[in-house]
């Protein structure tokens, strides 16, 4: 097993799927929904961990500014876990929240597994911020099985 600092990309992509999913009524993941309907309200979405919530007052740029800063310090710390030091690990340009860049659905999913497994080192698995990643990755696979042909024929209680 190994770990390694993620780059800023990747983050910038597993903060864009908190903001669609922690924010409340940010996105509509219901059976009958075909994607994401913004609301315009940015507040805690019901079932968020708390952690991962907007607070009260927060905007989206200091929301995305303060979740970058913790999963970064998360990522950090099960690097230093693992190897004991994080030289020359860390991306240049990591203390700067990136734009998510229009990544879709399918590759947030795949951002946020792959942060998770990185973050599998020392106590980190075991923190509340690790537990709302897996969260996340649980609701886009939700969101993206809502989406799949297969599932959308299937019948209902058959």
């Amino acid at each position: 097993m190994s770990a390694f600092i993620v780059s800023p990309r990747t983050m910038a992509r597993v903060v864009q799927g908190f903001v669609d999913h922690a924010a409340a009524g940010a996105r509509d993941v219901s059976p009958d929904s075909d994607g994401f309907v913004p609301s315009g309200d940015f507040r805690a979405a019901p079932g968020a961990p708390a952690i991962v919530a907007p607070r009260a007052g927060e905007t989206e740029g200091q929301y995305r500014a303060r979740l970058w800063a913790a999963l970064y310090r998360m990522n950090r710390a099960a690097v230093r876990a693992r190897y004991g030091s994080l030289r020359d690990m860390m991306p240049p340009d990591w203390r700067t929240p990136a734009p998510d860049g229009g990544s879709t659905l399918g590759q947030r999913f795949k951002s946020a597994a792959c942060l998770s497994y990185q973050c599998t080192e020392g106590n980190v698995p075991d923190s509340r911020l690790f537990a709302a990643l897996a969260w996340l990755e649980g609701r886009i696979g939700i969101a993206l099985a809502w989406r799949d042909p297969d599932v959308k024929s299937a019948g209902w209680g058959d």
